[in-house]
């Protein structure tokens, strides 16, 4: 990748005057905030925007991390990767309203509803520990994607990746985290941590050199899959900015509510360190699928909502008898894709600044967890 990690240019500014304004934005953040690393800073900020009696510091540090995004590159990520959630946001159903009148966000939003709940439950219990980014075969992917022409071209076998997120048993739980890992592991069919490369179940190849690495990285279970390539941001307020990006959406990946809404965007912010946002859509989207296993040698499913296609892409007789009942004909599909906050991921190699004290010991494995017995090495 020949940009520079954080710089202006990394974004698509309109004119000189935007892209002056960015790298000042950008020069102004690393003079005053970066004392130490980047994973010390990114944990200040994730340490305030998880504290709920700090609300009114948070438009000022989510403007922050707009702008380390919009000067982030995009970089194609391979094998295990620690991760850390850095805030949630509410989605703004009141958005286009409220910009009528001058506002960037409508006041039901701006109440962060669902920010304020978070961090009073599962902000600090680091439930989700991360992600890994297993190769894949043309075939695997051509299937998941059903056949779609036009979608299977935007994927490109040197950083194409499929990917699963890990989930760990909560330290010290609070009664409502005791269950969420359970409850998960059944509404998404999480699977145990694989040991093996021959395990089975799991919709990737889990190579040898990726199950070295995720040693490091503290969990139990696994699942939630998604599809990552190389994209352009689908987020309004930052479109035409290179991504790479995670799509949950694809129906034969069974992603579960309220995955089949998600898409992640991610871009390099440092040495061994990825910011990423949060991304829903808003409309047109499905709440999940039903397997058909009748319609012929090929899986099929029913999307219960609207079947996410954004190229009306569809092959074979199913897809065209549900097009005939639902007028589901249109080439551009408006998601309404809002940004619903950020995320970071962290390779592994600096797991001594990840886990240090000023950093996320909280991610630190504990006694009794594989990783653990990795550090002690």
């Amino acid at each position: 990748m020949s940009s520079p990690i954080l710089d202006c240019t990394n974004f698509p500014c309109r004119n000189k005057k935007e892209t002056d304004e960015l790298q000042s934005r950008l020069d102004d953040l690393l003079r005053s905030d970066l004392k130490g690393t980047m994973f010390s800073l990114l944990a200040e900020y994730t340490r305030i925007l998880t504290d709920n009696s700090q609300r009114d510091r948070w438009p000022k540090l989510y403007g922050k991390l707009d702008t380390l995004f919009r000067c982030g590159r995009y970089e194609p990520l391979d094998g295990p990767m620690l991760g850390v959630s850095v805030c949630i946001r509410d989605s703004d159903y009141f958005r286009d309203t409220a910009k009528l009148f001058g506002n960037e966000r409508s006041v039901i939003a701006k109440l962060e509803t669902l920010a304020t709940a978070w961090n009073a439950t599962f902000a600090n219990s680091s439930l989700w520990t991360g992600k890994t980014f297993e190769p894949i075969e043309p075939y695997t992917l051509r299937i998941l994607l059903e056949k779609r022409v036009r979608a299977y071209k935007q994927y490109d076998n040197d950083t194409t990746r499929i990917g699963r997120n890990f989930f760990r048993n909560p330290i010290c739980p609070n009664p409502l985290e005791t269950v969420s890992l359970p409850l998960l592991t059944e509404l998404w069919d999480l699977h145990d941590r694989p040991q093996s490369i021959t395990v089975e179940g799991f919709h990737c190849t889990i190579t040898e050199e990726n199950l070295i690495k995720e040693r490091i990285v503290p969990y139990q279970k696994t699942g939630g899959y998604f599809l990552a390539t190389v994209g352009t941001s689908v987020v309004p307020e930052v479109r035409g900015k290179q991504v790479y990006q995670l799509n949950y959406r694809w129906g034969a990946l069974h992603g579960k509510f309220p995955m089949s809404r998600l898409v992640d965007e991610l871009v390099q912010i440092g040495e061994g360190i990825y910011l990423g946002q949060l991304v829903l859509a808003t409309k047109n989207f499905s709440v999940g699928t039903l397997d058909l296993p009748f319609t012929g040698t090929d899986p099929k499913h029913l999307s219960l909502g609207r079947e996410y296609d954004p190229f009306d892409d569809r092959e074979g007789m199913l897809e065209k008898i549900i097009e005939t009942f639902t007028g589901d004909t249109d080439e551009q599909v408006d998601y309404a894709y809002q940004h619903n906050g950020y995320f970071l991921m962290m390779d592994p190699a600096y797991a001594e600044l990840i886990f240090a004290e000023d950093a996320f010991p909280a991610l630190r494995p504990t006694e009794g967890e594989i990783a653990a017995l990795t550090l002690r090495g």
